[in-house]
C-alpha cells in the first residue's frame, strides 16, 4: 500500500528527532536549537501521508482542510479520517 511508505518515514524521523535530543544533550529539552527544523519536517512528512491517502482513497478535500492538515494537524487529521472513512473505521 502506498501510504505506508511516508507513515513509516514519519515515524522514523519522529524516533530519530528524540534520539538526537538526547544523545546531543544528554536529556529530553522541550525546546532545542533545531526545533524549527523538525516542526518543518515533521510537518512536510505528515502532509505527504496525508496527500498519498486522499489520493489512494479517491477522497476530494477543499482547500480548508488542505490548508488545516498543514497548519493544524492536530484537529485536521481526525476530521479527514472521520470523513474518509466514516465513523467507526475512522475512530479506529
Amino acid at each position: 500500500m502506498p501510504t505506508r511508505r511516508p507513515l513509516l518515514i514519519l515515524i522514523f524521523t519522529c524516533f530519530m528527532f528524540g534520539a538526537m535530543n538526547v544523545s546531543l544533550t544528554g536529556r529530553v529539552l522541550a525546546h532545542q536549537p533545531w526545533d524549527l527544523v523538525e516542526k518543518i519536517t515533521i510537518t512536510m512528512l505528515g502532509y505527504w501521508w496525508y496527500h498519498a491517502d486522499k489520493s489512494v482513497r479517491n477522497y476530494h478535500a477543499g482547500v480548508l482542510l488542505n490548508s488545516a492538515v498543514a497548519f493544524l494537524a492536530v484537529v485536521a487529521i481526525p476530521v479527514y479520517l472521520l470523513r474518509s472513512r466514516g465513523a467507526k473505521p475512522g475512530l479506529l
